[in-house]
């Protein structure tokens, strides 16, 4: 064979000259000052000085000082110079030191820093910490340790030697305490009181088995505080010793302040507040009062009942913010070529010589060094490559094993179990095809593995390999399963993002492996004596042993990104990079193959007239009198009074008599995940009812793009995609797919970016609640490719000043898991961030619960694949009915303080229902939007979060003829948004009732 290398000139010289940067989009960028005085504070925890004259408290992740009766308050830290989060202030005994709570690059844990300011330092190393933990720091009376409490364990720190000690405790029944958290030391040292959350505080609130107990300060068995059966949490001890306050729920269920005489006797409210703060209350040194944090401000209380007083502040909070210019969001334009990024399944032969890819539902195959040919049409929800050892045929799968032969297309069926066959791989002598068999799936949407199966090639006679290698893990192992043949086909390697590896022969044994490498994705066994695969989005081989596992510590093959690998015997990798497929022969020298596949986009619907409508066109502005809507080449040409277009000759015309028109709407928050036929059920749903454009805001890449080129090409009937991609979360070790990348450092985060971008992302969404570094890394090399970046609970003060252009979900997040205030909108408001709110995401489930029949619904069921109707399941209405009620109370409260405060809302589902967007727009109303401002959220808001405001989100000449005529009034009633009469998009009128029988012939899922 030629070598494809030195015919299309490339050399190791060429290659060192090709840098990342070469894709880089072009941004301008600027420095600009943030400055706002704020009052109110968002979760705020605190102390009081021993001296009783300062308070300390945290508010935007930044520690603060003030005088004890009020005023204006100083900053002690400073969270954008340092990239932290600085959180649960206390005082040492002598008042000049303050220890805290903090995530910095430096190190999580607890952190202490002098009364007067200064340098902080690390005083728990080696401690890895959730951000959710609340280690609740608490100084021994004398000053020389701090107790905390961290994963249901309480500890002891020595604060001169940094000695660490764990308090065991026992409970009187000898059940394992669980949630233990929130603690004080007794006034005379010998006692810790601490709170049991009885389950998971960071999101669904306190369980129903809280309660405060007392235990030695040496540990032993713990005494109960509070009768059983009342949740209590986060108590402290009087100065005198002889009370204990903490907080409890009234009768109407909300949180309050309560305190308790240690000797006995009934418990006394001492407070009545809408939105309480359960993180910290603190008595004053001479015992007179209690201060405690609700409704956003610092409030005193006495011990002995009386209207509580509020102790005010004001903060100004000032930092400099990164303002970068992004290129807009274009759109293909109708007729042109187009390559397609995506595909479902990619394998380079055993030779190396062939690739073989799914995209476009076709397989296609080609000499690495010539063009692609379409070999067959293949099956929607085709995908997992996987070549025979001759090289003659490639199996795939559809939830059933198929085997095509790449040069003449015949194809046949190997497989037709109970239950649906992933992740096929055909072992190198040709015999046997492994594959995993069915999987158990509950709700919510949870798949457990099932049993790794042979199959016979040749016969279809499928032969079970061993119990024995069932593996137990979520569905994100379930995502991550890979399978490797040992070069002589005797024995394979199962692995998952779990860690766990097996290897299984033949004859049905199966054992553990002393080593593997750490998350590996991708991984081959191409030789007998080494494995490769990506890590950190980047190539590595590591020595192996059939015995042992691997040899010595892996080495990295390059420093280029490198992710969906596919390795051959004779040493060629085949991956993804910056630039599209590479491929990287033996010898080291690289080939760029690029995105060889391509697809024509669509000619342009011929010209179309709309008569007599009445548009809301998404500007915010009243409807006007009827107009007329002319289309040319799938955009408006003109609009005019309704009658005046005389002349007009148009292809097609649409008495619209008098309805409603509004812009296709927007959903910036979907995440297309599932099986494949499952992402088509979505993106087709969503354009049946109304929805134009979808923003992916995190989902497996590949595949996500090759739904994105299957809808652009005409293939699949379906709203535009815009792509987002897997989501990126800081920390631990890189994982190349599964919907997420864990990146660790700047070079992975820039590997991950640029292959992001290489299939198509216009956008990074960051999944993060602690590791500020790497999110400021992943936001400057997003914004210097020209992508846009928000986060999931990314509202802290380095990553605003960083640039992120904007937040997902209004809350949900354990710092602002309560009412937000004026600190959170007003950081929003002056940096000019968006926030999507995803605001009808639990009224989607509360409608679903509350009438189960909607998920039967003919315009509803066939858009539901068996997966995702999991979600739905009204057995999980007893456990998450509950926690949908309190989360959509606190989403709609939160929405609602936004908007008051001027923040920019858009919409976004984060839901699989084909009406989601609608319940979104619901929502929002309920939350405090007119139906007008709603609508504006979901259209020409949404289009500016994009950066596609030039193309898309209203109805005026020059867009995109995104459209949704109405039967009723949506001002009158924001849920006639569902009362759809026609969707047009791009200028073309979306035959509704031919999807909707398209979609019905769509195989179900099998389970």
């Amino acid at each position: 064979m030629t070598n494809p290398f030195r015919r299309r000139g490339f050399s190791a010289l060429a290659l060192t000259l090709t840098s990342l940067t070469a894709c880089v989009t072009q941004t301008s960028k600027r420095t600009t000052t943030v400055d706002f005085e704020v009052s109110e504070g968002t979760n705020l925890a605190f102390d009081i000085s021993p001296d009783g004259e300062t308070i300390a408290f945290d508010l935007l992740g930044q520690l603060w000082l003030m005088p004890a009766e009020g005023g204006r308050a100083r900053p002690l830290t400073d969270a954008v110079r340092d990239t932290a989060e600085d959180v649960d202030p206390a005082f040492s005994p002598d008042g000049q030191r303050i220890v805290f709570q903090s995530d910095r690059p430096g190190g999580k844990g607890l952190w202490l820093v002098p009364r007067e300011g200064g340098e902080p330092r690390h005083i728990t190393p080696g401690i890895n910490i959730e951000p959710w933990a609340g280690l609740a720091p608490a100084w021994s009376p004398v000053g020389n340790e701090v107790a905390y409490a961290l994963r249901d364990t309480l500890y002891r720190q020595d604060i001169a030697t940094g000695a660490t000690a764990r308090i065991p405790i026992d409970s009187p029944s000898g059940n394992a305490l669980r949630g233990v958290g929130a603690l004080a030391w007794s006034p005379d040292g010998e006692r810790i009181a601490f709170g049991t959350a009885g389950g998971l505080k960071f999101r669904f609130g306190v369980g129903a088995n809280a309660r405060v107990w007392e235990v030695a300060a040496a540990g032993g068995t713990a005494t109960p505080v509070t009768a059983e059966g009342v949740r209590a949490v986060a108590p402290t001890y009087s100065p005198d010793g002889t009370r204990i306050a903490y907080f409890a729920p009234d009768s109407v269920d909300r949180w309050q302040l309560w305190v308790h005489p240690i000797a006995g006797g009934p418990a006394v409210q001492l407070t009545d507040h809408a939105d309480m703060v359960i993180r910290t209350a603190r008595w004053t040194p001479d015992n007179t009062s209690i201060i405690y944090s609700a409704e956003g401000r610092l409030w005193r209380v006495s011990p002995d009942r009386g209207a509580p007083v509020e102790i005010p502040f004001t903060a100004r909070v000032q930092f400099e913010r990164e303002q970068v210019v992004l290129p807009p969001v274009r759109f293909a334009e109708p007729g042109t070529e187009q390559p397609a990024r995506g595909f479902n399944g990619l394998a380079l032969s055993p030779d190396g010589t062939r690739i073989a890819m799914l995209a476009l539902g076709k397989l296609w195959a080609w000499p690495v060094d010539g063009s692609p040919r379409a070999v067959t049409n293949v099956p929607a929800g085709a995908h997992h490559l996987s070549w025979s050892g001759d090289g003659t045929e490639v199996v795939f799968t559809t939830g059933d094993l198929f085997t095509t032969n790449v040069q003449t297309g015949t194809t046949r069926q190997l497989t037709a179990l109970p239950g649906a066959e992933e992740y096929p791989t055909w072992s190198p002598d040709g015999r046997h095809v492994a594959f995993m068999h069915g999987r158990e799936c509950r709700p919510p949407g949870v798949c457990i593995p099932g049993p790794i199966r042979l199959i016979l090639a040749a016969d279809g006679v499928a032969e079970e390999l061993s119990e024995t290698t069932e593996l137990a893990a979520p569905l994100e192992g379930w995502q991550d399963v890979q399978i490797a043949w040992r070069p002589d086909s005797r024995a394979m390697l199962v692995y998952s993002s779990t860690t766990t590896a097996l290897l299984g022969s033949v004859e049905g044994e199966a054992r553990s492996l002393e080593r593997i490498p750490t998350a590996a994705t991708f991984l081959h066994w191409p030789t007998t004596d080494a494995v490769v695969y990506a890590h950190g989005n980047r190539l590595w081989r590591a020595a192996f042993d059939n015995d042992s596992g691997m040899i010595g510590e892996p080495t990295p093959i390059s420093d280029e990104p490198a992710l969906y690998v596919s390795a051959a015997a004779n040493g060629a990798i085949l991956y993804v990079s910056h630039d599209g497929l590479r491929l990287r022969g033996r010898d080291g020298q690289v080939a760029t193959i690029g995105w060889p596949v391509t697809y024509e986009v669509p000619p342009a619907s011929p010209p179309l007239l709309i008569r007599n409508a009445r548009v809301i066109d998404g500007t915010s502005a009243p409807p006007a009198q009827p107009r007329d809507i002319l289309v040319e080449n799938g955009r408006i040409a003109r609009i005019a009074p309704t009658g005046t277009l005389e002349g007009v000759q148009a292809a097609e015309m649409i008495d619209a008599a008098g309805r409603t028109v509004i812009p296709g709407l927007i959903d910036l928050h979907r995440h297309l995940i599932g099986e494949y036929r499952d992402a088509i059920r979505q993106v087709a749903g969503a354009l049946y009812h109304g929805v134009t454009t979808v923003r992916d805001a995190g989902s497996l890449m590949a595949q996500t793009a090759a739904l994105r080129d299957a809808v652009d090409s005409g293939r699949w009937p379906g709203t535009r995609v815009i792509l987002g991609g897997y989501v990126f979360v800081p920390s631990g070790e890189g994982l190349g797919d599964g919907g997420i990348q864990l990146v660790d450092d700047d070079a992975q985060i820039a590997r991950a970016v640029a292959i992001a971008r290489a299939f198509g992302a216009d956008y990074v969404k960051h999944l993060g609640y602690s590791d500020w570094a790497p999110l400021v890394t992943t936001i400057s090399e997003a914004h210097r490719r020209g992508m846009r970046v928000s986060g999931h609970c990314a509202s802290v003060l380095p990553a605003v000043a960083a640039g992120i252009d904007g937040q997902e979900h209004a809350g949900s997040c354990y710092r602002d898991e309560g009412g937000i205030y004026n600190d959170y909108a007003q950081m929003r408001t002056e940096a000019g961030t968006w926030v999507v709110t995803t605001t009808g995401v639990w009224l989607s489930f509360l409608q679903v619960f509350d009438d189960p029949t909607i998920r039967d619904r003919p315009d509803i069921a066939p858009f539901l694949g068996d997966f995702l109707r999991l979600a739905y399941d009204p057995q999980f209405s007893v456990v998450l009915g509950p926690i949908a009620q309190r989360r959509y109370r606190i989403d709609r409260a939160q929405t609602a303080r936004y908007h008051e405060s001027g923040v920019l809302i858009a919409t976004g589902s984060d839901n699989y229902l084909p009406t989601a967007l609608h319940i979104e727009l619901e929502g929002l109303v309920e939350g405090g939007l007119s139906p007008l401002e709603a609508i504006t959220a979901g259209t020409s808001t949404a289009a500016r979060v994009l950066g596609a405001e030039a193309e898309i989100g209203t109805i005026e000449v020059g867009k995109l003829a995104d459209l949704v005529i109405l039967d009723a009034d949506p001002l009158a009633d924001i849920r006639n948004t569902q009362q759809i009469w026609r969707v047009i998009r791009g200028g073309r009128v979306v035959d509704r009732a031919a999807l909707l029988e398209r979609i019905r012939a769509l195989p179900t899922t099998s389970q």
